[in-house]
């Protein structure tokens, strides 16, 4: 009845308050229907495109499943044909030794099982009844990881081996920067981009009309629904959330193809969305960057001049709700003084590039440790 109350709600702050509760009951009730309606209808259309995506998958299981069993003499015959172009001979069993390492590096059947178990279970919850789409989600992405780092990097083994370990490159960091409205976040973000060439902020796909100023594929990648249900299917999103009716998701593809170039790659997303890609990725850095104070937040959002004083207050108590979550990321910055908060975040990211599993893809200190 408060909320009710609200500037701008009511027109008439003296209605009688059983009717006035009978009358908000009523519109709640509606409201919640055509959300249900909406999702009912969403879910319909997306159990369609992934029913689809798991039929192709199924079918091209079935058709590599039977190569599987020949890899161990393609491999040999392979290799003989090579020592006979070379005109060299080998000792037996070496031979037979780098035959079964081969043949192990492209064996592909444990992705087979893995994928014949997740297009399973898929079946197994669309036939159900209940909320199963987090999982369904998380599903489509393995399906789409099963291809992206298994078949693809065992098809191209022996061309990517004859690179040698000197022209190895380096997977870049992925970093989750999340902020409360007017901490600075997209500021910062832009200054550490001017500031290192390696470092790139992932684009973002949205549903959302374009506004004045922006352009397609720059501030983000414009979509329509139909398109964003059938990338959610494909599994081609780290993370995707509805905001206040429009969704927006992050490139699975994006994200893979910066980072397999040696770049660190920023992904600018609210609580939830690092949650869903800390699930899937272990190895990402996330950083929370709060305000100096509650009382500079409302100054800083007062001075941008874009919203309502109404609107002011709702961004603050969001705020808060986001700040509850800053205990869970790995660096907390505090963007009192901003250059000094520009220096501290590149620094963070620069100095994921000396950790452990980084340092060892690089020939250089691969080669120092043998």
């Amino acid at each position: 009845l408060d909320l009710l109350k609200w500037p701008g709600v009511l027109t008439n702050a003296q209605a009688d308050q059983g009717q006035l509760m009978s009358a908000a009951a009523e519109l709640f009730q509606s409201a919640l229907q055509q959300l249900v309606e909406a999702r009912n209808s969403e879910g319909k259309r997306l159990a369609g495109l992934l029913e689809q995506q798991l039929a192709d998958i199924q079918e091209i299981v079935n058709f590599v499943r039977p190569l599987g069993d020949n890899i161990m003499q393609l491999q040999q015959q392979r290799l003989q044909r090579r020592l006979a172009e070379l005109e060299a001979q080998a000792d037996p069993s070496r031979l037979e030794q780098e035959i079964a390492l081969l043949a192990q590096r492209a064996d592909i059947r444990e992705e087979l099982d893995r994928l014949s178990i997740h297009v399973a279970e898929a079946h197994q919850l669309l036939s159900a009844k209940g909320p199963h789409g987090r999982r369904l989600d998380f599903l489509s992405q393995e399906l789409n990881r099963s291809f992206a780092e298994g078949y693809r990097s065992k098809s191209h083994h022996r061309a990517n081996s004859r690179t040698g370990a000197k022209h190895r490159m380096n997977t870049g960091s992925l970093i989750l920067i999340s902020a409360p409205s007017g901490a600075g976040k997209t500021s910062l973000v832009k200054s550490v981009l001017d500031a290192d060439t390696e470092i790139v902020v992932c684009i973002s796909h949205t549903t959302r009309a374009m506004r004045d100023g922006e352009r397609d594929g720059e501030n983000y990648h414009f979509v329509e629904d139909a398109e964003f249900d059938r990338m959610i299917a494909a599994g081609a999103f780290l993370e995707h959330a509805d905001v206040f009716g429009k969704r927006y998701g992050s490139s699975r593809h994006e994200v893979e193809r910066c980072r397999a170039d040696g770049k660190d790659v920023i992904l600018e997303i609210d609580w939830q969305g690092a949650d869903q890609v800390r699930e899937m990725l272990a190895d990402a850095v996330s950083i929370f960057i709060l305000p100096p104070s509650i009382t500079e937040l409302e100054k800083r959002l007062r001075g941008r001049g874009q919203d309502s004083a109404d609107a002011i207050q709702t961004r603050l108590a969001e705020a808060k709700t986001d700040m509850a979550q800053a205990a869970r990321y790995d660096y907390l910055l505090v963007n009192d003084d901003f250059e000094r908060a520009q220096s501290e975040l590149l620094s963070i990211i620069q100095s994921t590039r000396l950790r452990r599993e980084r340092q060892l893809q690089g020939a250089e200190v691969t080669k120092l440790l043998q």
